[in-house]
């Protein structure tokens, strides 16, 4: 059994389990209309407002309180929401002591809301009046007693012969343990790491192992050194869980919580406890189950344009390669269904952003596609027989695939590490898309042109669109000083306007306002967000609720601008408001601060892995090339966020959750573009022509890669420009941000992110850090020069024949 045999038995294993998992297995379980999760937008959920029931913490702690407590609260409150694993789910604060909480999509919403409002405040109290070896005759001893089914540790007072309330018996023995000079409680859950989970005793019974930080372990050992033999009571939410028994010192600030769990209770117990405790009660003032924020219309919407952009970017495939082009897309068709399998096996959660984000990966899943292709024409031109250049095509383009792609797996694991809820899905749907494309395009499409080929099909080169050509010829590095003065003038204008003010913030961020209405008769969210446009409040989201309660979130307005929502929305129905209250934003100061440090901590690892992967010559050498390409993504982001700023002091556009995206989405981008072109160069310098310089190199490598720079931005486009026109208007200025990206992108790539390379290089050979070499004209490559049939013109050869033709002179780049 030959090589490609057994890739085809790859291939089709794992068309039919994708196909099962997507098509079948929905409709033999009975849940065919409903294949995905689907997020709050598109499904419904459970929407909640907490009150922070302050009046319930003893005298001392409520002079304490303070309105700024909340913000810990509701970081709390998003942590616990987050490891419950419910994906695009909203947390904010409302007011000056609720929290509103959306869960999309929850299978037991009572379940989710407990764990929600479980305080879990976790402490070790000393108990010194209880009786142990060494005070057998103390007044209290520890008793266990069947409550509720359960059995459950209760403090019995031998004198009074009665049980005793656990708040007071332990403020007594506060009391007893200040006469004794030690503090009570030893420890809390405040000094615990965030690292306890589920264990089994020999027997295997469930516990709960804990591990203090550097505090808390030096001050657990201390007490337990002096204390063996006494009572240590593990108290969760004033109840006694455990209350072993101190039998020699616990100097490691690690141990186990027993306490007659059961494993769910045990494992809920550690996510409590890592997501800490929360320092005031929590009561449910409101709950309703909500529809659809977006409604079918929407989806509707996006799935055409997904359509449309799909079935564009698949005629400029077999239009412009012709066979391999065909082959693509066939490959491009697998790639969607191994990536709903994917998602669907993962549990993603599909919303609208989503959908659109899982619609432009289609576009940009051709790039691996383009890439080889475009190097599979210049060894055709170049004379080798089609299968010579079917293997040297993919194996020049490995490289540059491999490269960009671990690129784009570096910041997807650090933003799957640091973000939450958008953020998170982002990363994932992003690396899943990485590894599936990789496998399609690379694997997929070489094992059908190899069949092809092996067929006798196909064996013409005209097939292959040796025609079909950008052609370039320009000195794009010679004129560096013009780009870099556009690209500076333009981030110089977008920051003025940033400094002015232009940047707005939307609710996501800066909170605004909530308006609850109830309406006389059934309205839909999609004709509530209509009527809000037509009223001039664009930027407001509503949410559809049951009993025709209607949530509108946005930016703060007063009283006179509340009235003028009623009344935009009066043609629906009557309007009752139920409340209106300020809301917190949903993108909190630490979601933001993530978002930061993800991006900075990605940059830094791409620069040096660049830098080993580039160090021709050392990597001191190869430190230009990561700090170009870190330069470029700077210069992306600066000019995305320059172009909202200028059009938010034009046109009033808002920044969101959904921007944060972009940004992202614009980050994998950059990296991509730019590491072909820097790919290129590094197997151009192996291969130096005498004479040659780093300026001839570099540029001579961007017109070699011209073509591809363009086609893939060309694919991507079409599919944004697809979603702009026919997909929802909740993502439009997503999808604007986008294409603002993905063109900005592929400028840096070409004019920016090489030019600074060959500069560094210049500047090294006045400093004379390198010796200069003489400037000779540099070699046109031989895809720009071909005949209409595809052939190559006489006396013309490609760059790869010329340098061998050549006698190679190896030196240090």
């Amino acid at each position: 059994m030959d090589t490609n045999t057994r890739w085809w038995i790859v291939i089709i294993l794992v068309t039919l389990v994708s196909a099962w998992v997507v098509i079948v297995q929905p409709l033999t379980t009975g849940r065919g209309k409903e294949p995905f999760k689907l997020g709050l937008d598109l499904k419904g959920g459970v929407r909640v407002v907490l009150r922070a029931q302050t009046e319930k913490l003893s005298p001392e702690k409520q002079r304490e309180w303070k309105p700024e407590n909340m913000a810990s609260v509701v970081d709390i409150v998003e942590r616990r929401v987050n490891r419950l694993g419910v994906t695009e789910s909203v947390v904010a604060r409302q007011g000056l002591d609720r929290i509103l909480v959306e869960l999309p999509g929850v299978v037991d919403e009572k379940e989710a809301l407990r764990l929600i409002q479980t305080t879990a405040q976790l402490e070790f109290w000393y108990l010194p009046s209880v009786q142990n070896e060494r005070n057998p005759m103390a007044r209290y001893r520890i008793e266990q007693r069947e409550k509720d089914g359960r059995e459950v540790n209760v403090v019995y007072d031998t004198v009074q012969q009665k049980e005793v309330d656990i708040v007071e018996f332990l403020q007594d023995q506060k009391l007893r343990a200040q006469e004794m000079g030690e503090q009570n409680p030893v420890v809390t859950g405040a000094e615990l790491k965030p690292v306890c989970k589920l264990v089994h005793d020999q027997m295997g019974r469930p516990q709960v192992s804990f591990e203090f930080n550097a505090e808390g372990a030096r001050r657990f050992g201390d007490f337990t050194r002096k204390h063996v033999g006494e009572i240590l009571a593990i108290v969760l939410d004033n109840r006694i869980i455990s209350a072993p028994r101190i039998n020699e010192p616990i100097l490691g600030g690690k141990g186990v919580i027993e306490g007659g769990f059961s494993a769910v209770e045990a494992a809920e117990l550690a996510t409590l406890l890592n997501s800490g405790a929360l320092p005031v009660p929590l009561e449910i003032i409101q709950m309703a189950k909500v529809g659809a924020t977006l409604g079918k219309e929407s989806v509707r919407q996006s799935l055409w344009a997904g359509v449309v952009g799909l079935g564009l970017v698949l005629l400029f495939m077999i239009g412009y390669y012709l066979l391999p082009g065909v082959l693509a897309s066939l490959a491009l068709g697998l790639y969607t269904l191994y990536s709903l399998a994917a998602y669907k096996m993962l549990g993603v959660v599909f919303t609208v952003p989503g959908i659109a984000g899982f619609i432009l990966s289609i576009g940009m899943a051709v790039d691996a596609n383009i890439l080889i292709f475009e190097r599979m024409k210049e060894e055709l031109r170049s004379g080798k027989t089609l299968k010579a250049a079917i293997d040297d095509g993919f194996k020049r383009a490995f490289t540059a695939i491999f490269d960009s792609n671990v690129c784009t797996i570096i910041t997807s694991i650090i933003l799957f590490a640091l973000g939450t809820g958008a953020v998170k899905g982002f990363a994932l749907m992003l690396m899943i898309g990485v590894a599936i494309s990789m496998f399609t395009a690379i694997t997929v499409t070489r094992t059908m042109l190899w069949t092809l080929v092996s067929l006798g099909i196909g064996n013409n080169p005209r097939l292959f669109g040796l025609g079909r050509q950008w052609s370039v010829h320009y000195d794009i590095v010679g004129k560096k000083n013009l780009w870099f003065a556009i690209s500076g003038t333009f981030i110089a204008i977008g920051v003025i306007a940033w400094v002015v003010g232009g940047l707005k913030l939307g609710v996501d961020f800066a909170g605004g306002s909530e308006l609850q209405l109830q309406f006389d008769r059934p309205v839909t969210a999609q004709q509530v967000q209509s009527a809000l446009a037509r009223g001039g409040f664009r930027d407001a989201k509503a949410v559809v609720g049951e009993g025709n309660l209607v949530f509108i979130r946005t930016r703060e307005i007063s009283a006179e601008e509340k009235e003028a929502i009623k009344r935009a929305l009066a043609d629906l129905g009557t309007p009752v408001e139920q409340s209106f209250t300020q809301v917190g934003g949903i993108v909190s100061k630490e979601q933001t601060r993530n978002a930061v440090v993800a991006i900075v901590l990605s940059e830094a690892l791409i620069l040096l892995y660049l830098a080993v992967r580039f160090a021709i010559g050392g990597i001191r050498e190869g430190f230009k090339f990561g700090v170009a390409a870190v330069i470029a993504l700077v210069h992306d982001v600066l000019v995305l966020v320059g172009t909202f700023a200028i059009m938010g002091k034009l046109r009033n556009w808002e920044v969101d959750a959904l921007f944060v995206t972009a940004m992202l989405t614009l980050i994998g981008f950059s990296v991509h573009d730019t590491i072909v072109v820097f790919d290129r160069i590094r197997e151009n310098l192996r291969n130096r022509i005498r004479g040659e310089t780093f300026h001839d190199i570099a540029n001579k490598s961007i017109l070699q890669t011209f073509a591809r720079s363009i086609n893939t931005s060309l694919t991507v486009i079409l599919t944004l420009v697809a979603l702009l026109v026919l997909g929802s208007p909740v993502v439009r200025l997503f999808t604007i941000a986008l294409l603002v990206g993905i063109i900005t992108g592929t400028y840096s790539s070409i004019f920016n992110a090489s030019p600074i390379v060959a500069w560094w290089e210049e500047v090294a050979e006045r400093r004379g850090a390198r010796p200069a070499v003489p400037r000779v004209a540099p070699a046109q490559p031989s895809e720009t020069t071909v005949r209409r049939d595809g052939a190559p013109e006489a006396g013309v050869t490609s760059a790869t024949t010329s340098s061998k033709s050549r006698p190679k002179r190896r030196r240090r780049a």
